[in-house]
């Protein structure tokens, strides 16, 4: 059931992101890692837009690679 789910959580969000410099590079069973452009802040929101359109909880970690981890 959760596979099937994040199927269609994937799917918005590759619709979402044609077009644009940032890309989802890498999914878990419950994680979403994306290649942020930083010019591209709009997005944000949107992506936020769709994990709440699925009742999903989120929580944000940004840093420059695995090594550097600032909460958002």
């Amino acid at each position: 059931m959760e596979t099937s789910q994040n199927v269609l959580v994937l799917w918005d969000i590759f619709c979402m992101l044609r077009g644009y410099k940032t890309k989802l590079v890498l999914y878990t069973y419950d994680s979403f890692l994306f290649d942020w452009d930083e010019n591209e802040t709009e997005l944000l929101e949107k992506i936020r837009d769709i994990f709440k359109k699925y009742k999903l909880n989120i929580k944000e970690i940004e840093g420059y690679d695995y090594n550097f981890r600032e909460t958002a």
